[in-house]
């Protein structure tokens, strides 16, 4: 069963990639308004004064806790895709299995690259969290209208639902079924459902589109559903301590833990946060108390190593992390890591690995994206540059041929 987190009287907000807030301090915000625009929509949960608002972060005081209510339902089969796509994006729909990543533009891309089946996600093998099975149990109605929508969104008829089989989905129209007993931690990876379902190898820098195929978190299809009932999305169910609960979006996760840190996220691929400051957002999964443990220093057992599924050589990719030696990890391949956080439990010293390779990988993508801005300013440089040069031959150009023009005048 799924309870309900009361509302607090404070809400806290991030903006979002390529978003622009719509709000101001000092503003009223009718619960369901839209709070930031751009790639990523965000709204209010309840009616709120903005008590703060600056480029980066929002604090909004709750001054009515009525839920917002829904806009108008939209008929799947009489509505255009475009329509769908519309309202999938203005109603902030993400992905809830963790990435976040904008729902909208990934089937944008998908529907640009003429995929042929959407793969539902239900696997949910990360120890500790049992939110999408809590929603699977509660919400197929919901589920199986956010199906039909992607289905009518992509022209496409073949649905495969991957689940493991703790998931009541006994009622979901889909296709084929693929049912683990004993999902391992990795299973519910893209690039691993691909390969056990239907024998696709995702190399390096590929994604499921590459190979005709959509891959969709079960809660992400379960708020397209509502947001096609005219829901926008303001909460998400989240494990909350071993309890399924549904959360605002924007709770301060002071409201849940009385400790200075928490995990947000499972078990193994989680990560421990300071709580004073932060807050539910649409890519938490789960809520839980922190490890105590103190880290002993690295022994070079080689656990690590052996635990990883993607075969990186882990003892060495921490050896470097620690400060980044950015063209060292790139060898390493620290790009394919998939952050499984398998390497965690195999350490005997209590080392969070997962935590220092994920702080590597931001400063090897910010070194990537600081290449990229270069050559990119390079090469508009040298354009320029080249561009200069030819206007400055064409004008020397036509110099020499009034020149030569008025000679033959002249001689004439």
């Amino acid at each position: 069963m799924i309870t309900r987190q009361p509302l607090p009287a404070r809400l806290l907000h991030h903006r979002g990639v390529n978003s622009q807030w719509t709000i101001r301090t000092g503003d009223i915000v009718p619960a369901g308004a839209p709070i930031q625009r751009g790639e990523r929509w965000q709204h209010a949960a309840a009616t709120c004064v903005v008590a703060h608002c600056d480029a980066d972060t929002a604090r909004l005081d709750v001054i009515d806790d009525t839920p917002p209510g829904p806009e108008a339902p939209l008929d799947v089969n009489a509505t255009s895709a475009s329509d769908l796509l519309r309202r999938v994006h203005e109603a902030g729909i993400a992905g809830l299995g963790g990435g976040g990543y904008p729902t909208h533009l990934k089937l944008l891309t998908a529907a640009r690259h003429g995929v042929h089946t959407l793969v539902i996600n239900a696997m949910e093998c990360e120890p500790g969290i049992s939110c999408d099975a809590a929603l699977s149990a509660e919400g197929g109605r919901e589920i199986q209208q956010g199906i039909n929508a992607v289905r009518r969104i992509l022209a496409i008829n073949t649905v495969t639902l991957a689940a493991a089989s703790t998931m009541q989905v006994a009622m979901l129209d889909v296709d084929t079924r693929h049912i683990r007993e004993n999902p391992s931690a990795t299973d519910g990876a893209e690039r691993y459902l691909l390969r056990d379902i239907f024998n696709v190898i995702l190399t390096p820098g590929e994604y499921p589109v590459h190979h005709g195929f959509v891959v969709c978190n079960i809660g992400t299809l379960h708020a397209i559903g509502r947001a096609i009932s005219g829901h926008v999305l303001t909460e998400r169910v989240t494990t909350v301590f071993g309890d399924n609960r549904w959360l605002p979006i924007g709770l301060p996760l002071s409201e849940l833990v009385r400790s200075d840190t928490a995990r947000v996220g499972g078990r193994l691929s989680g990560h421990v946060v300071r709580v004073a400051g932060a807050m539910v957002d649409k890519t938490t999964n789960g809520i839980d108390t922190a490890s105590t443990h103190m880290a002993l220093p690295c022994i070079r057992c080689g656990r690590c190593d052996d635990a990883c599924p993607e075969h990186l050589p882990v003892t060495g990719l921490l050896t470097f992390s620690a400060p980044p030696r950015v063209g060292t990890l790139e060898r390493l391949g620290l790009a394919n890591c998939v952050e499984c956080g398998l390497c965690n439990p195999a350490c005997p010293s209590d080392i969070d690995v997962l935590a220092t390779l994920r702080d590597a990988k931001t400063t090897l993508i910010a070194e990537r994206q600081r290449r990229s801005a270069t050559a990119l300013a390079n090469t508009r440089a040298t354009a320029h540059t080249h561009r200069l040069a030819t206007q400055a031959e064409q004008r020397e150009q036509r110099r020499r041929d009034r020149l030569a023009r008025l000679r033959g005048a002249t001689s004439d």
